[in-house]
């Protein structure tokens, strides 16, 4: 139903295709994990092939007819892309005392898109295609530092001390990489004091919502 000028700019899509299947992602992952008495870590790397990604993209139409019976700004077609999901991820824990324990986090990503195209979003900047792009809506790198100590007061409570840090890489907020959210670090500091009988009960709760939830416990 459209225009012959616009079937062949559509066709000149580097990823236009007549039919396409469904999306697939072929996955690999690989790691090592462990836990002794005082320590536990976590390391994993993975790969993914993504397949058949759709990519809607718009094209105006001149006068408001992307045809002879089709009236509409704009015409919309999907075509199809491949991307590839690669990261790091790793995790660790440990308890130095019996007071004192250390953790950390740490995610890198690498995934990309092997090209994206958009028209109308790219008129502005003079381009009709990007490739290479960043997964977007997705930190391009985190980590985060905790430490706390924690000691009983009495025999009901116990007291603690807590500290975080944590790091968002920088985030892009659309499928271009034309806008993001830069790098930001995030320091928290915790004192306070519980009644162990009171975190008991409120796990135990927490663990029945889990489970039946028309269950409740005594």
């Amino acid at each position: 139903l459209y225009s012959a000028a616009l079937q062949t700019q559509i066709k000149s899509d580097p990823g236009y295709v007549d039919r396409t299947g469904a999306e697939t992602l072929d996955s690999f992952e690989i790691g090592i994990k462990q836990q002794t008495s005082w320590l536990r870590y976590a390391l994993t790397v993975y790969y993914g092939k993504w397949n058949n990604l759709k990519n809607q993209v718009n094209y105006s139409c001149p006068a408001n007819a992307c045809g002879p019976t089709v009236i509409a700004p704009f015409a919309s077609v999907y075509t199809v892309r491949t991307g590839k999901l690669l990261g790091l991820e790793a995790e660790v824990n440990a308890a130095l005392t019996e007071n004192i324990d250390l953790g950390g986090t740490l995610e890198l990503v690498g995934s990309r898109f092997n090209g994206f195209s958009s028209p109308t979003a790219f008129q502005a900047t003079g381009k009709t295609f990007g490739t290479n792009l960043a997964v977007f809506e997705y930190p391009t790198s985190s980590a985060s530092v905790q430490a706390g100590y924690h000691r009983p007061i009495g025999a009901d409570w116990e007291a603690y001390v807590r500290t975080e840090f944590s790091y968002t890489g920088k985030t892009y907020l659309d499928e271009f990489d034309q806008a993001w959210i830069g790098a930001a670090t995030n320091v928290n500091l915790r004192i306070g004091a519980q009644a162990r009988a009171l975190e008991n009960q409120c796990y135990v709760a927490q663990a029945c919502t889990v489970g039946e939830a028309a269950w409740s416990p005594a």
